[in-house]
């Protein structure tokens, strides 16, 4: 997982404070924006999907390679620095031990390949933006990668490349990733909300509470 995970905040949340700094996108596009995500991460609403569908058409009409220009500058300046430093200890550690480590999030999937080859990892999957001629149509393409599609990914993937998930390890720090992270065999969470951490405990999970130095 990536937000609250891997690194601290939200990622899509970051990419429209951003795209509103730079005025890409409106003042009342990003209010809406950030209210509908507040809502959600206040449970006043639950539907991610409903979210994410009516906050990316405001990013119709943006040509692919210039987003990804702005995605990587994003990357570089917001996301990096929040990445928790015990993660980075841990993918090295998990690296050394041959393991194939990568990302998959509910965020977008162009940023979340660009971070993943910044890290050196070796997959990066993330809810990916229609694109016709090269320039986004503000829709997504297929479907968003939340609670149980997250797990239909990464069974693929474990089938394709001959991953023994009972010797897997997955990390989340969110209630909607409890599907994924029953299907390994080493379930860790990081700074979990209430429902996981109680659930965590129940369960015997290791839960870690990390932070940024």
């Amino acid at each position: 997982d990536l937000d609250g995970t891997l690194i601290q905040g939200e990622s899509q949340k970051i990419i429209f404070l951003y795209f509103w700094h730079i005025r890409l996108i409106s003042n009342w596009t990003f209010i809406r924006v950030i209210f509908w995500f507040l809502l959600y991460k206040m449970k006043i609403i639950s539907n991610v999907s409903w979210i994410m569908k009516k906050a990316y058409l405001s990013l119709k009409g943006i040509e692919v390679k210039d987003f990804n220009k702005i995605l990587k500058i994003i990357i570089k300046k917001k996301i990096k620095p929040r990445i928790y430093p015990q993660f980075l200890k841990k993918i090295q550690d998990f690296q050394k031990k041959g393991y194939k480590i990568g990302i998959i999030s509910t965020s977008i999937n162009m940023l979340v390949q660009i971070l993943a080859k910044e890290l050196k990892l070796d997959f990066g999957i993330g809810t990916i933006l229609e694109q016709k001629n090269k320039i986004l149509t503000g829709k997504i393409k297929g479907n968003i990668l939340y609670h149980y599609q997250k797990v239909i990914v990464l069974q693929k993937l474990a089938l394709k490349r001959k991953w023994n998930l009972n010797q897997s390890y997955a990390f989340s720090d969110n209630f909607s990733d409890l599907p994924l992270l029953k299907i390994v065999g080493h379930p860790i969470v990081i700074n979990p909300d209430r429902k996981l951490k109680k659930i965590a405990k129940q369960l015997h999970w290791s839960i870690y509470q990390w932070k940024i130095n």
